[in-house]
């Protein structure tokens, strides 16, 4: 259906919609009349009081009623026992209605516009209570669903939720010490161009190697005991050295032990994290992945350590 015929839809049903309320409007406030249905002050000593026709409540309580259950019902807004509900009282409220109208044209047609017998008046004096209970259950009916449907959301997000994520594998670190020649049917590597750009920083391993500077001593500053006695002296001969120059790696910060991470309690391989941060072997804003490169773990290990990095910096200062 194109937009146009949407539009030309609605004019018309609204339309019709229209001469039935006219019509239906004023069955229901002649048959009110006719059963007693007349102006009553509903606010009696306040005043002049409020008074109001009550032959009106029968066409906006029984006529809108059968209007909302049938949106309820044809919508589906609700499902199960609510849309039953909704579909079997829009019916009977239409069958209401037919039924208030005939009767009214009947009244009329036998000249009887003056009062109307007692089964007609007792039938539309219930009509405002029944109409009252039906939208009362419809409502906890409605409400009663969109709870559950909300339950259901939230448990199949909570499900999803708890499912285990899996991480894909983290890349080798390059080796920063030199190497095997090639063998002679590699290919030789091919030039590097030169593009402008800056070359690529170096990467965390080859970071390791690398010495910090002496600085002087000062009242108050810790340096790590083994940033002189574990790395080699510039210019001895006798210390084998990189290729690319850097420094060799430095022994393990005091208190770690040397036994690999696997071997290592969660709280045993987060002190020595705080003790290779301490001794300069990695920035105190340093990544999971350099953390667990440096700590020869997994990064599912480091990033589950991560959060009570800081933590233990800090009461390691204050103890300190």
């Amino acid at each position: 259906m194109r937009v146009w015929q949407m539009y030309v839809l609605r004019v018309v049903v609204g339309l019709v919609a229209a001469s039935a309320f006219v019509s239906i409007w004023g069955g229901w406030v002649g048959l009110g009349g006719l059963a007693g249905f007349g102006p009553v002050n509903l606010l009696p000593g306040i005043g002049d009081g409020l008074t109001v026709d009550l032959a009106i409540t029968l066409p906006l309580g029984i006529e809108s009623y059968a209007a909302i259950a049938l949106y309820v019902a044809v919508s589906g807004i609700v499902t199960g026992p609510g849309r039953v509900f909704a579909w079997l009282s829009a019916v009977g409220a239409l069958l209401l209605g037919a039924v208030g109208q005939s009767l009214y044209h009947v009244l009329t047609a036998e000249q009887l516009d003056t009062a109307a017998p007692l089964g007609v008046v007792i039938f539309v004096s219930v009509l405002p209570v029944a109409v009252l209970g039906l939208a009362s259950v419809l409502l906890h009916l409605a409400e009663a669903a969109h709870r559950g449907a909300a339950a259901a959301a939230d448990e199949h997000h909570g499900s999803a939720a708890a499912l285990p994520v899996e991480c894909d594998p983290l890349p080798a670190e390059p080796d920063p010490r030199p190497s095997s020649a090639a063998p002679a049917d590699e290919d030789p590597p091919a030039p590097v161009v030169n593009t402008g750009a800056l070359p690529p920083a170096p990467g965390l391993a080859e970071l390791s190697w690398m010495a910090p500077l002496p600085t002087l001593d000062q009242p108050g500053q810790r340096q790590s005991a083994s940033a002189d006695t574990s790395r080699d002296q510039p210019g001895d001969p006798s210390s084998p050295r990189p290729a690319n120059g850097a420094e060799p790696p430095a022994a393990a910060p005091a208190g770690t032990g040397t036994r690999p991470a696997a071997e290592l309690s969660d709280d045993e391989l987060l002190q020595r994290w705080v003790d290779l941060i301490q001794a300069g072997d990695l920035p105190t804003d340093c990544s999971v992945n350099q953390g667990a490169v440096a700590l020869g773990t997994s990064w599912r290990r480091a990033n589950r350590l991560a959060p009570h990095l800081a933590a233990e910096l800090t009461e390691r200062v204050r103890v300190g």
